[in-house]
């Protein structure tokens, strides 16, 4: 038996096609098409990769310290991307800020008591909280308190304590309290690492759903995937994705537009930043 006759179209949606009310790309076809005897397959696509891990929507972008001096500090995160030496450094320039350190005397150079670091050997966000010395100790240490600090060395040695502030912060460090250490710690140091790996990439796969698309098989949100981009290079950089095979998707209904938006692997709203996007894609019309 010879196969059916077809008709190949090849057709491309990009940027130019973004309607900003929907957040979707539509590319409209002039005119009304049936699609019921239609298969559509990828051809190529390009994305970049401009997708936040810290974001006020994800409820992710507060952290916070409690002093020694029982003063509470909280700081709101600006929408980006932060690796955990990122957060260090904010964290750090925060402390600053508040004068929440000490001067040591023989280098004139800030020492902070809370370092946020990655442990690669046991795949966590380790968390280091030295104790600030007594009065005492600091004088033997070199320490002095910064010009305008407010709070005085205390009695006793102690530390004090990393908020995570929400259950978006925990799961972005990998731990499962809010407040670290859960106490503070007299004449000694706090570590700990994440029980848990760190979540600092919120999105692992770019979905490219199409309105051409009814996959009665699949759950809501996902019965309209056309493929998936796995989200394997740096923020910023462009992901490249070639299919290196060819699956033929059943159309289904009639319409006068195609449309592609982009969710993440749980179909919901994908957020990301640049807009720029490239998708060839082939369609192939079978005739009676």
């Amino acid at each position: 038996m010879s196969n059916p006759k077809s008709d190949i179209v090849q057709m491309n949606i990009n940027t130019s096609h973004y309607v900003p009310t929907t957040g979707r790309y539509r590319l409209n076809l002039g005119q009304t098409v049936n699609f019921s005897h239609c298969k559509m397959s990828l051809v190529s696509s390009n994305v970049y990769n401009s997708t936040y891990n810290i974001r006020e929507s994800y409820g992710n972008n507060k952290i916070g310290i409690k002093w020694i001096n029982n003063t509470i500090y909280q700081f709101t995160i600006e929408d980006g991307t932060y690796s955990l030496s990122d957060l260090n450094a904010y964290l750090e320039s925060k402390m600053y800020e508040n004068d929440l350190y000490v001067v040591i005397t023989a280098t004139s150079k800030p020492n902070y008591f809370i370092k946020i670091q990655e442990n690669p050997v046991l795949y966590g966000c380790h968390f280091i909280i030295s104790y600030v010395p007594n009065s005492s100790e600091a004088t033997t240490l070199g320490y002095t308190k910064p010009v305008g600090a407010s709070w005085n060395f205390p009695s006793t040695s102690v530390t004090p304590q990393l908020l995570l502030m929400s259950s978006g912060m925990q799961k972005l460090l990998g731990f499962d309290e809010l407040i670290y250490p859960p106490y503070p710690i007299q004449n000694d140091n706090y570590e700990i690492v994440s029980p848990v790996s760190p979540q600092l990439s919120p999105v692992f796969n770019y979905m490219v759903c199409c309105n051409l698309l009814n996959n009665k098989l699949g759950m809501v949100g996902s019965n309209q995937l056309f493929f998936q981009i796995p989200v394997k290079n740096g923020i910023g950089e462009m992901i490249e994705f070639n299919p290196n095979f060819k699956l033929d998707l059943p159309c289904t209904g009639q319409h006068d537009f195609i449309e592609l938006w982009l969710t993440d692997e749980l179909f919901q709203k994908l957020e990301y930043r640049d807009k720029d996007i490239s998708v060839c894609f082939v369609l192939e019309f079978l005739q009676n």
